[in-house]
């Protein structure tokens, strides 16, 4: 491992520990992998693409949304009943994802319900059609190269098909390698993604396991995923707020 790529990590972790105030490593939930993707995406990234997503990232988590509620002209959140419904409203491609427990999504895309931390994001899917692979094929692989890079070693991918809802997910992920550093501890064993499309959209759920345990990270991807909703002709965020408000669904 090179001196370069040792120093992105520890920056990581320090990132990780201030911004999430971690006291024990058992609650270290959160992927290094991820967050140090993070880190690393405007210095080892140049293309459009990937400037435009960490300038929405940016912007995101310097916003702080709250429990009582957040909003920008297209997307938000709004506290329900049961926990926080993100809403995103982006024309044909609008979609909400109602979360239940104790939800904390002050740190977008990074969520916390109740003890488990997991990331959603979305990708433009016209990014991934330059080939005869699958979409789904392509953006593993894209994700998947670009982290075997940050880490300096091959990593071992696995992969399967499985049924979410009405939509066919790709649920991938590999075992994280040891860091071979006296300074860093990091307790995640195994990373998980769960990727599906819809209309425009690439829609991923990420999950960093300390136990890697492969059934338990499928559930709970999926116990999330499923929790997501689309709209075709967009959202009206009044209309929205009094049907949570009466109980009622939109």
């Amino acid at each position: 491992m090179t001196s370069t790529n040792s120093t992105y990590k520890k920056l990581a972790i320090q990132w990780l520990n201030e911004a999430l105030g971690f006291v024990s490593s058992l609650e270290v939930t959160d992927s290094l992998v991820l967050r140090n993707r993070q880190l690393l995406v405007a210095a080892n990234r140049c293309s459009k693409f990937k400037k435009i997503r960490m300038k929405k990232v940016l912007t995101i988590l310097l916003m702080s949304i709250s429990f009582i509620g957040y909003s920008q002209q297209n997307n938000g959140a709004i506290k329900t009943k049961t926990g926080l419904l993100l809403y995103f409203n982006l024309e044909q491609n609008s979609h909400t994802l109602n979360l239940k427990g104790e939800i904390d999504a002050s740190k977008f895309p990074f969520i916390k319900q109740d003890s488990i931390w997991f990331q959603f994001v979305t990708n433009n899917k016209a990014e991934f059609e330059k080939n005869s692979k699958s979409i789904l094929e392509n953006y593993m692989i894209w994700e998947f190269d670009y982290l075997q890079k940050q880490f300096g070693e091959k990593l071992m991918l696995k992969n399967e098909s499985i049924e979410l809802n009405s939509l066919t997910a790709n649920f991938w992920y590999f075992e994280n390698p040891k860091i071979s550093d006296d300074e860093i501890y990091s307790p995640v064993k195994s990373t998980y993604f769960l990727d599906f499309t819809r209309k425009d959209l690439i829609f991923r759920f990420s999950y960093a396991s300390i136990s890697g345990d492969n059934l338990e990270a499928k559930a709970i991807l999926k116990s999330v995923a499923e929790n997501i909703k689309f709209y075709d002709n967009g959202i009206d965020i009044k209309k929205l707020q009094m049907s949570i408000i009466n109980g009622e669904n939109y």
